[in-house]
């Protein structure tokens, strides 16, 4: 089924990762920042996928 496959793709999106593979270089603020940003993008591209 493609949207159990969605799903769990989803479930392994891990958004600290991401922040992590910015690296030290990045400020704190600016890190927080992207994590809020990448998780309101995960959480709109979930709706959207389980919206079919």
């Amino acid at each position: 089924e493609h949207g159990t496959t969605l799903t769990e793709r989803w479930e392994l999106l891990e958004p600290e990762l991401f922040v992590e593979m910015l690296g030290p270089d990045y400020p704190t603020q600016r890190s927080a920042s992207v994590a809020e940003d990448l998780v309101t993008t995960l959480a709109n591209l979930k709706a959207a996928i389980e919206a079919g």
